[in-house]
């Protein structure tokens, strides 16, 4: 077993509840399913629960690891984000070590002032993606170019970064995969390491481990 953290891994959902209870989020489940293989006790955070201020000070207080998980389509858009930004906003002052997939990740720049790219280059499913900072600790073992899965429309402008955030990643279309901000062990991942068995699943290993 992994000991990450004394109270292991906060793992946070970006997908809505329904009246019955949480929407369907492969991704969420596919990363919960991933760290849990790798050894990892992983304590899963649903959208209900971080409209929660006392769940969110938790969070902030008892882990020194988390993950955001993507989204399966059933979320707030980022135009009409007061409420993802009131029940996500907090992890940016997260001060553990932190991964924000998919949706998660591009909230997390979009709150530090990146746009999104005019011209729209969806990637879906497997993606040819280079690796442009071999020393970055979530590329230790991968080779120069791997697959990721991807699954999204809107996609980060990488000349509207702050100067704060690395690229350490990006797909052979130019689109940023992995950024990391420079004075913090916080990346973003605009595709999904998690899902299905490609070459990134590495990067959660690394994760856990580097």
């Amino acid at each position: 077993m992994i000991s990450v953290t004394e109270n292991g891994i906060a793992i946070l959902n970006t997908t809505i509840d329904n009246e019955n209870g949480e929407f369907p989020n492969r991704y969420f489940d596919a990363m919960r399913l991933a760290l849990e293989a790798m050894g990892a006790r992983v304590i899963p955070f649903k959208w209900k629960d971080l409209a929660e201020e006392r769940a969110r000070e938790g969070i902030l207080q008892s882990f020194t690891m988390a993950v955001v998980s993507g989204n399966d389509g059933y979320g707030p858009h980022f135009e009409e984000g007061d409420e993802f930004k009131r029940r996500l906003g907090f992890m940016l002052q997260f001060a553990g070590r932190g991964l924000f997939v998919c949706r998660g990740g591009q909230f997390y720049l979009r709150q530090m002032e990146a746009e999104f790219a005019k011209d729209q280059k969806p990637e879906k499913g497997p993606t040819p993606t280079l690796v442009l900072k071999k020393d970055d600790p979530l590329m230790q073992g991968l080779p120069d170019e791997f697959l990721i899965h991807g699954d999204h429309v809107q996609r980060i402008d990488q000349t509207s970064l702050p100067a704060d955030v690395e690229i350490v990643a990006e797909s052979r279309n130019g689109t940023l995969s992995i950024a990391k901000l420079i004075n913090k062990e916080h990346w973003i991942s605009q595709n999904h390491p998690e899902y299905l068995d490609l070459q990134a699943k590495a990067i959660l290993w690394n994760l856990l481990h580097k």
